[in-house]
This record gives C-alpha cells, sequence and structure tokens, in this order.
C-alpha cells in the first residue's frame, strides 16, 4: 500500500492534501508552457523509494546554463514513513542543491542535501545527493532516480533511492 510523506495516521487528510497539490498543479500548468530549457522553470514529481516501502513528491526549481552548459537544480523531497529491517522509520525531507549536466535528454546531477533529523538510511545532517534522469521532448515528463547518501561519513550509510516522474512547468 502507498503511504503518503503527510499525516501518516490520517487517511482523510492525506487524500484531501493530495487533491490541493494536483489543483495547484493543474492551475499552474494552465498558467505556464512546457519548460524550453532558455529560463527557469520548476518540476513536481511523485514515486517510491527502492528500499525502504516509502512514497516521494518532490518539487525542484531548475536554472539551465548557470555553469557553462551546467544546470543548478535546487530541490524539497519529501519522503514517507517507512520501515527497514522492521525498523519503523517516520517521515523526513531533504533540502538538495545539485549541479545538472548531460548528454541530449539524459541529465547527470551531484550534489549535496541536508536531512533535518537521521534515521537508518542516512546519519548526519549533510549527505551527498546523485541523480539520473530522462527528459522527455514531446511531453514535459522528466523520470529520475534519485540517491541522497553519507557517502561513509558515518554510520548507518543505507542510503535513500527513488525513482519518481515529474511534471515540468
Amino acid at each position: 500500500m502507498i503511504k503518503l510523506p503527510f499525516n501518516p495516521g490520517n487517511r482523510a487528510s492525506q487524500i484531501g492534501v493530495s487533491i490541493v497539490v494536483l489543483l495547484l498543479i493543474a492551475a499552474l500548468a494552465t498558467k505556464c508552457q512546457a519548460a524550453d530549457r532558455k529560463g527557469a522553470y520548476a518540476q513536481f514529481g511523485v514515486g517510491y523509494t527502492l528500499r525502504g516501502d516509502s512514497s516521494v513528491l518532490d518539487l525542484a526549481v531548475i536554472k539551465p546554463d548557470v555553469v557553462r552548459d551546467a544546470d543548478i537544480e535546487m530541490g524539497l523531497t519529501f519522503y514517507s514513513a517507512s520501515e527497514l529491517y522492521d525498523l519503523p522509520q517516520g517521515p523526513n525531507f531533504a533540502w538538495r542543491v545539485q549541479l545538472v549536466d548531460g548528454f541530449g535528454n539524459f541529465d547527470v546531477g551531484l550534489g549535496i542535501a541536508i536531512l533535518p533529523k537521521s534515521d537508518i538510511y542516512n546519519t548526519g545532517t549533510l549527505n551527498f545527493s546523485l541523480s539520473l534522469g530522462y527528459r522527455f521532448q514531446r511531453i514535459p515528463v522528466t523520470v529520475s532516480l534519485r540517491h541522497l547518501s553519507n557517502g561513509g561519513t558515518s554510520s548507518p550509510n543505507k542510503g535513500r533511492d527513488a525513482l519518481t516522474i515529474s511534471y515540468r512547468f
């Protein structure tokens, strides 16, 4: 069953917040055109972790061609409550900044992420952020694989891996 990252015990409020977020995105999408890679754009994504059974919500702003032809991506990623090795973990989120470059429609990103609390996946506040993505051209959709890890600087270092599908606007 999919667990939403906000208010984990109240299904009605989870559905209500989901509807509000979707309506906000629909309103923004009607006012904005798909990103043409010439100006800054935003993307909203949903996904699921590959380890730990957790839903993911992601919001990012991308400024193209900041460092030569590389982009800067600043985002906020929410993770729902999950369980790993029979150890329950509460919801968490990560602020992240990445330098993203690529070849054609493929993007590779490297940066840092700040988490407000440690859990079984990542110990410590400062983590590394890695991403691999594909931007479709005919539709404003991006598919990404994101990884957060403390890089072995402390234990445990299981890391978080999430697969997301994002809408660019």
